[in-house]
């Protein structure tokens, strides 16, 4: 046994690095986020108004609603997802009103998902 463990001295050394390389690195791992449904949260069912692009445009027209910001939302919640819809964030010409719309990747659906009157910005005036 003696002469087995000397004559494979190279080799069960190789062995024991690449093993302990292994230990570091996989404690050297950086954490994950959890996943939406280990937060608790889940898929609704909220009710949102959706149309062609176009009429939600009119709409949004119709009503004074302004742009004011545009993002994008990406595949898996991950930044470096793919841009799966487009989020854009209107708000009406006395600055009472916001509406927020979700756009599909084909443009020609758009979901608005609020309308919200009361519009205040606390960081500005208070």
């Amino acid at each position: 046994m003696k002469n087995y463990i000397l004559d494979n001295l190279p080799s069960i050394w190789i062995v024991l690095v690449f093993i302990l390389g292994l230990t570091l690195a996989a404690g050297n791992v950086k954490a994950e986020h959890k996943t939406i449904t280990e937060y608790g949260l889940g898929w609704s069912q909220i009710p949102v108004v959706c149309g062609p692009t176009e009429t939600v445009n009119e709409y949004l027209t119709d009503h004074d609603f302004e742009l004011e910001s545009l993002s994008f939302g990406h595949e898996n919640a991950h930044p470096d997802g793919a841009p799966v819809y487009m989020v854009s964030y209107f708000i009406n010409k006395n600055r009472t009103q916001a509406m927020s719309v979700i756009t599909a990747p084909s443009g020609l659906e758009s979901c608005m998902l609020y309308r919200a009157f009361g519009l205040s910005f606390p960081g500005i005036k208070t």
